[in-house]
């Protein structure tokens, strides 16, 4: 299936457009008129006297009290634990709008280029509803023997949606035919695969086990399905999609809209995960068939703030451990592995143990670092040379991925007196493993530069003086306001914040558009979005005196402009040719005056 590029920005901005922000925030909340806006208590923060104000006029919604601040977007990005792009697509499938997207080269996408995400919600509903009627039919009788053995109960079935593909080739087929299902729909989604040279299609679950895999908003996008005759593959899950994709994709996931603050266990398989629920542990996800990857990370970062690994207790549940250690390590979350005893998967360990299971696996549960220690510990001999140093280099690939400077630090300290090496020597290693990482801060979802612990490399550490960042950040918020630069141009090097100077650029390419939204919906990350919406104008109800407004306007320009003119002197300091005229070129920067709008 083709997949779709990037959303128009003419579809965002109609989305935007059409969309009642009152409505929608009315949808998970309480809110009460209160002038010209609305008011709610503040899902962001333990609130209890209502401080959030929905604007209708400015499309907007702010707490006066913690500060959280956006657009439509945001709201449905924090609630629905979505990135940018979700929220968008899921906004227009709730109001039937249809969205344009671009080709790479960014032309846009021809209408054949597949079928839309809500076709392919639609005909998974209708799949997961079918495999699930099979298996209370009589063919359903040896999958549902299976489970009993297995122990899974009538409810978790229920609950999970457990279903049957019956066997044969074209049972599904058949029923959908019957439904008026398209065949193409079925192929694109994952559902039946075509028979060679085009002589029709056949359904690619037969006689498995069933569990429909759903994303963050309870939506079947895909399934996995066990075999019961011992046929290889054992497991086998729907291909990727427009709406499946096995590095971001978790079992269970759908359980975790109602966590506050609380861990996620990480497993490895459907019944540990519907295992963990039957004891009690609502908390528990599981990869599909694949490592764990960066995405993963990503996605678990919108729901909870630590994560606890739990794998078998055999070799390769161990490995697997250590690999997501790894992967872990990078994402600013708290991590803790627990390996169980005697090679059991946690299915088996909560059947044995019952509640009691995972009070054991949160507290045995150990810090990643002294995990990953142990592990390289005993693969290595640390008694001779060269084994401290491979342990060493092991451990330190590791620490390199640590994207907080301060968790980096006290986990340099932790390698550094586990295996009796001086500090200052694995620095000096740590900083050249780290000196290839050219990861962007932008990527994940960071103003790169700005505030965000540290810029992407090669760029050295930003230590800007305070007046500079309040003077960039005057400016983007009078110019997003609409005020307006008579005289000397404002320059993009006038921001030495990169996060900064992209907003100006931004700012640049839609300037004269009179919804500062639509500068807004030029930037996808969760932090680069909330450090742009502060710059937003204010909602109804904030007074601010305009004269004072346009005088620190004008002051911040000034300001940024004369810093321009001293760098400009500095480096003509630093490469001036003895044969040039350096004085009249100093006097010609210092003679820029920046002209008021009215001169």
């Amino acid at each position: 299936m083709v997949g779709r590029g990037k959303i128009r920005e003419d579809s965002i901005s109609r989305v935007r457009e059409i969309v009642d922000i009152v409505e929608v925030v009315s949808g998970y909340m309480q809110l009460k008129r209160s002038g010209q806006s609305f008011l709610g208590v503040c899902p962001f923060h333990d609130d209890h006297d209502p401080s959030l104000n929905v604007s209708p006029k400015f499309g907007t919604y702010r707490c006066f009290a913690c500060g959280a601040k956006g657009s439509v977007f945001d709201f449905v990005m924090h609630m629905d634990r979505v990135d940018f792009r979700e929220a968008v697509e899921l906004l227009a499938e709730r109001h039937g709008i249809t969205l344009d997207y671009e080709t790479p080269e960014g032309r846009e996408a021809p209408e054949e280029a597949g079928w839309s995400k809500s076709d392919l919600v639609r005909v998974h509903r209708w799949a997961a509803e079918f495999f699930r009627r099979r298996l209370a039919a009589p063919d359903g009788e040896g999958c549902r023997a299976y489970l009993d053995r297995r122990g899974i109960t009538e409810a978790s079935r229920e609950e999970f949606g457990i279903g049957y593909a019956p066997g044969g080739w074209d049972q599904l087929v058949g029923a959908a035919r019957r439904k008026g299902i398209p065949e193409g729909l079925l192929v694109d989604s994952g559902l039946a695969a075509s028979r060679e040279g085009g002589r029709g299609i056949y359904d690619r679950f037969r006689d498995r086990l069933v569990f429909p895999i759903r994303d963050g908003l309870d939506r079947v996008i895909a399934f996995g399905a066990r075999s019961l005759d011992g046929s290889e593959p054992k497991y086998l899950n729907s291909p990727e999609t427009l709406l499946f994709s096995k590095r971001r994709s978790l079992y269970g996931i759908e359980r975790l809209r109602e966590l506050r603050d609380e861990p996620v266990m990480v497993m490895e398989g459907y019944t540990d995960v519907i295992r963990a629920a039957e004891v009690g542990g609502r908390n528990a996800v599981a990869t599909l068939g694949t490592a764990l990857t960066e995405e993963h990370a990503r996605v678990l970062a919108r729901y909870t703030r630590e994560v606890v690994l739990v794998f078998d207790g055999d070799a390769a549940g161990r490995k697997a451990a250590e690999r997501g250690a790894e992967v872990f390590a990078a994402a600013d979350l708290g991590l803790r592995v627990s390996v169980l005893p005697g090679g059991q998967d946690p299915c088996d360990f909560l059947a044995e143990r019952g509640p009691e299971g995972l009070t054991a696996i949160r507290e045995d549960a150990r810090d990643f670092l002294q995990f990953a220690i142990g592990e390289v510990r005993a693969r290595h001999d640390l008694g001779g040379l060269d084994g401290r140093v491979a342990a060493a280099d092991e451990l330190l690939r590791m620490v390199a991925e640590i994207a907080n400077p301060v968790k980096r630090g006290l986990a340099l300290e932790g390698v550094a007196a586990a295996l009796a090496i001086g500090r200052a020597d694995l620095e000096g290693r740590l900083l050249r493993l780290r000196a290839p990482r050219r990861k962007s801060a932008a990527s994940e979802g960071l103003p790169a530069g700005f505030e965000a612990g540290e810029p992407a490399a090669p760029e050295p550490p930003l230590r800007l003086k305070p007046a500079q960042l309040r003077a960039e950040r005057a400016v983007l918020r009078g110019l997003i306001a609409g005020r307006r630069i008579a005289g000397e141009p404002l320059l993009g090097e006038d921001f030495l914040t990169p996060f900064h100077r992209d907003v100006f650029r931004a700012w640049e390419s839609v300037a004269g558009a009179a919804d500062p939204l639509a500068l807004l919906d030029r930037f996808e990350g969760t932090r680069e979005r909330a450090e742009l919406s502060r710059l937003l104008p204010d909602e109804e109800g904030e007074e601010r005196d305009p004269k004072v407004e346009e005088a620190a306007f004008l002051d911040a320009l000034r300001y940024l402009t004369e810093c321009r003119r001293d760098r400009e002197l500095e480096a003509l300091k630093r490469s001036a040719d003895p044969e040039l005229d350096f004085q009249r070129l100093a006097d010609q920067i210092r003679r820029r005056k920046l002209k008021s709008p009215g001169d």
